[in-house]
């Protein structure tokens, strides 16, 4: 009989210390996600004269502290990218970007293959994009990993040394423009002229001013890819939201990799 009470009491006593931790973790979680969204919606409600470059390195710079306490031994760059590809349903993140395709096309022009889907690509933007620039490229419809897949070089997929098809893609794009950001402080500004869902990512066909006259002779190259700053909060916020049900279902206290290593380069 006494026997029986001490074991009841033993697994009484694990069953509160379980209860107890899953308790703490519980509120070292809630507590995280309520610290961090405050963090990111104060940057949100910045207004200053260059509010939009500020936003969006902060938000950059958000992004960074998620990934850091994710992912505490990656380097700085696989942290990024593994963090939105794994929190967040960014669906165009694999689409390949036509400025850097054609960049890199320009390099290689032996690769036909590789110019022809380049061309078309930049015929799709053009037509999209509008004589004045005021129109908008979407990311839906540029081409898929597997579409360069078939016009990629098979000796490239033989060379270690060879071009990165994974750095066209518009996570990359991303992560770039990032550096430009951190590093050198400043980023392409978003034109005042009227474009639709200007949320989400796009590419813009603009203009140039040439003392008080607007040159309309648009070339191919006129493009910019735009990063907005309204597409960078849902995407910080969401990425939140995902990673912190992480923490709390692998009984991980964020704080501690929030705080516990600087300086991934």
């Amino acid at each position: 009989m006494i026997v029986k009470e001490i074991n009841q009491y033993h697994i009484t006593l694990i069953e509160t210390q379980i209860i107890e931790h899953t308790t703490i973790n519980e509120q070292l979680v809630s507590d995280f996600k309520d610290y961090v969204l405050e963090r990111l919606e104060n940057i949100n409600l910045i207004e200053s004269p260059d509010q939009e470059l500020q936003k969006k390195l902060l938000y950059m710079a958000y992004l960074d502290s998620l990934a850091g306490a994710r992912y505490p031994s990656k380097r700085n760059k696989k942290a990024f990218i593994s963090v939105i590809k794994d929190y967040s349903t960014w669906e165009h993140s694999d689409r390949i970007c036509p400025l850097a395709l054609k960049k890199l096309s320009d390099k290689h022009p032996q690769y036909t293959e590789l110019k022809g889907l380049t061309k078309k690509a930049y015929n799709q933007m053009v037509a999209q994009g509008g004589k004045f620039g005021a129109a908008q490229v979407n990311l839906h419809g540029l081409p898929s990993k597997d579409e360069l897949d078939v016009v990629w070089p098979q000796d490239w997929n033989d060379d270690p040394n060879s071009p990165n098809r994974e750095n066209l893609t518009q996570i990359i794009q991303l992560y770039n423009c990032r550096n430009s950001l951190v590093h050198s402080f400043q980023h392409r500004k978003e034109s005042p002229y009227p474009r639709r869902n200007s949320n989400v990512i796009h590419y813009r066909q603009y203009m140039r001013a040439k003392g008080d006259s607007i040159i309309t002779d648009l070339k191919h190259d006129e493009f910019e890819l735009v990063h907005p700053i309204q597409f960078l909060y849902k995407l910080c916020t969401e990425v939140t939201l995902n990673m912190t049900k992480f923490f709390l279902e692998e009984e991980t206290n964020p704080f501690e990799r929030y705080y516990d290593d600087f300086g991934r380069y």
